[in-house]
């Protein structure tokens, strides 16, 4: 508007400079305009009449005569006026803030010598006055509003500089930053409270700025001593400054802390909850030491990317220092490492440095030798204890390392990452491994074996046909750590579903079910049964199962593998059977034809024996004594027409032979075959 652009040029004449603003000066000028606006306040009552006169002729009157020209003119003429009375308003509340302003910063200016109280109330009324003025005012005059919002900007400096140097030499007083431990003694007393008052002075001491995080300048105060120490051990040229030992640096931050603790809690944070409120200057602190490391983790990650074992030690070391901030000092701010982490470039990196790692170990484990020979160090007397292989063993240590990598990271989707691409990969890979050996084991040896030139031995294949060295009890052999490798890994991924840290994951799981598919979706190892996910499905028990299953199979072909043996060793005795009657007239103790099938399946369970525990094994058994019983049936009774004397025969066979032998693992392994046993009293009757 016009009259507001007369009344900002007004005052920008007469206010050309912060140093025109004199209380002379000032006062002047608003004789004048108290003048001219008692002036403008005649003009407006003397309208208000004549239009309170025209309104009642307008009305009132008998007539339909039509509004004058000059009534007419009226109403622009006080629209006007009144926007006028307005801009003077406006005009008037700004200088009075002006001088009110000056008055304000010459008492706290002045004051603060003798009273720093009463000098900081002077300036909590400036801020509370320039607040007003600003409402008032509003947009209307802005050069003199930055004018006016200049002094408690220049106040709270002269001030805080003020403050601060006393600030300073309390600390020089009490040697800071050695460390102080209440109690005091008497010759710190007097410094203690020299101090605790300049801290208060510097906590009422507020920014006229709004959010503007300054309320703890004597924290930041205190920690520049400590900060200047960091920058000289490990930031300069100093043997302590190495991009392959960030444990030195973390572990000087994490004693420093710990050394001021007591003071801060016992001295710095009454005075600061008194002040403030509910503020910690432990938090405060801290917070403050740690920008030295995201200052060395700024110049120090870029140089140590293209090291995959020095990135992952720093990170490693950078989550157990967030560990033992929040265990030690119940800290619970800005994580250090969440400025590594949650920059994209330096997560992924590190991400796949781990998961490279872990492959190459895998890699090396399973293409060992000796990957599936027993353990000897976990070899064990106790006979209900599963006897682990080397690969099982390795990789049960190489998915605890994993685990131990990732476990302290804060984000979720972090953790689920690792989860399921890599300790999940790892399993899958396992599984897949055994599950092809089995797939090629049921091919080769299930079958008559034919000798090829030039086929693959062992070492390439992964399994022993019947017809190769050592025979079906080598097969057995591997079958058997193949249990056993299945087995183990069962056993742990049951064992780590029942921890705290993998049933927060499962929850986590459960709540981040987009995140979770995303993340399937762009893994290429995974457990058969995880092809299809839902929100119930719980991974580790999925593992535990795929691997039982595994067992489960395994156990199968041992028995296929035991009956197998047993039929072919047996072939005389089925013979002996279609004799004619006559030919069957002696009854010796046990059938001569037995003797060789018996020895060759007592090898055998006492092989499995010896390396399944006992539970299983009775299992395993009771299968093996299930398909003999139908094999009697089918061979022997069934194609033949036997008499009693045969019948007895074939009891006293069982009795001394299989049953006999049984009673060495089991106590009654004839009950596995009542139905045979009922079909022998059937004919003998």
């Amino acid at each position: 508007m016009g009259t507001d652009d007369s009344l900002a040029e007004f005052l920008n004449q007469r206010f050309g400079q912060s140093s025109e603003v004199h209380s002379s000066h000032v006062k002047q000028l608003l004789t004048d305009k108290g003048a001219r606006h008692a002036d403008l306040i005649a003009q407006l009552n003397a309208t208000q009449a004549t239009t309170h006169e025209t309104l009642a002729n307008l009305f009132y009157s008998d007539t339909n005569e039509h509004i004058s020209t000059d009534d007419a003119s009226l109403v622009p003429k006080l629209a006007d006026l009144e926007t006028q009375y307005a801009a003077l308003q406006t005009a008037v509340a700004c200088t009075k803030g002006l001088v009110e302003a000056h008055n304000l910063d010459e008492k706290s200016r002045v004051g603060v010598a003798t009273d720093i109280r009463g000098a900081i109330e002077c300036y909590n009324q400036l801020i509370q006055l320039v607040s007003t003025t600003q409402d008032t005012v509003q947009d209307q005059l802005p050069e003199a509003m930055d004018r006016l919002k200049a002094y408690p900007a220049r106040l709270y400096q002269h001030l805080f500089d003020i403050f601060a140097k006393d600030f300073r030499e309390t600390l020089d007083a009490l040697s800071w930053p050695t460390p102080l431990k209440p109690p005091y003694g008497f010759a710190l007393t007097e410094i203690i409270q020299r101090f605790s008052k300049s801290l208060r002075h510097l906590l009422l001491l507020k920014s006229p700025r709004k959010n503007d995080d300054t309320q703890l300048a004597p924290i930041t105060i205190m920690v520049e001593a400590l900060s200047l120490r960091f920058r000289f051990h490990f930031e300069s040229n100093k043997p302590t400054n190495r991009l392959d030992k960030p444990e030195w640096y973390l572990a000087h931050v994490r004693n420093t802390i710990g050394h001021h603790m007591a003071f801060l809690v016992v001295t710095v944070q009454p005075i600061v909850s008194d002040t403030l409120g509910d503020v910690s200057a432990k938090d405060a602190f801290i917070a403050g030491i740690l920008e030295n490391i995201w200052r060395k983790f700024q110049h120090t990650v870029p140089k140590i990317l293209h090291d995959r074992g020095c990135l992952s030690h720093t990170i490693h070391e950078a989550l157990l220092f967030d560990n033992s901030l929040i265990e030690d000092f119940d800290y619970h701010g800005m994580r250090v490492s969440d400025w590594i982490l949650q920059t994209p470039t330096w997560f992924q990196t590190w991400y796949q440095a781990e998961k490279d790692f872990a492959q190459e170990r895998y890699d090396e484990i399973i293409t060992d030798l000796a990957a599936f020979e027993p353990h000897e160090e976990s070899r064990s007397d106790n006979a209900n204890k599963v006897q682990p292989t080397n690969s099982a063993v390795r990789v049960t240590n190489l998915i605890m390392n994993v685990t131990e990598t990732y476990k302290l990271l804060p984000n979720v989707e972090q953790r689920l990452r690792f989860f399921i691409t890599i300790q999940l990969g790892l399993l899958a890979q396992y599984h897949k491994r055994i599950n092809t050996a089995l797939d090629s084991f049921e091919s080769l040896t299930m079958m008559r074996a034919v000798p090829v030139p030039g086929g693959l031995p062992d070492a390439v294949t992964g399994v022993v046909s019947s017809a190769e060295t050592g025979g079906s009890l080598a097969a057995m052999r591997r079958l058997s750590r193949w249990w056993s490798s299945g087995r183990t890994i069962q056993d742990v991924t049951r064992e780590m579903a029942d921890e705290d840290f993998f049933l927060d994951m499962q929850y986590n799981v459960q709540e981040n079910s987009s995140t979770v598919q995303s993340i399937l979706a762009d893994t290429t190892d995974k457990l058969p049964q995880l092809e299809t996910f839902s929100d119930n499905t719980n991974f580790l028990s999925v593992a535990s199962d795929c691997f039982q299953h595994l067992c489960q199979r395994t156990q199968k072909l041992l028995v296929r593998m035991m009956v197998k043996e047993w039929a072919q060793n047996a072939r005389p005795y089925t013979r002996k059977w279609q004799l004619p009657p006559s030919d069957v007239a002696s009854l010796d103790d046990l059938s001569t034809e037995l003797y060789q099938p018996l020895q060759t399946f007592q090898i055998s369970c006492g092989h499995v024996a010896s390396t399944l525990p006992e539970a299983d094994f009775s299992s395993l058994l009771q299968g093996v004594y299930l398909e003999l019983e139908e094999w009697h049936l089918r061979n022997i009774i069934a194609p033949n027409r036997l008499d009693r004397d045969a019948l007895d025969q074939l009891e006293r066979d069982l009795e001394l032979g299989l049953w006999k032998m049984g009673r060495r693992w089991v106590m009654k392994p004839e009950n596995y075959m009542k139905k045979l046993k009922r079909a022998i009293a059937k004919g003998a009757s």
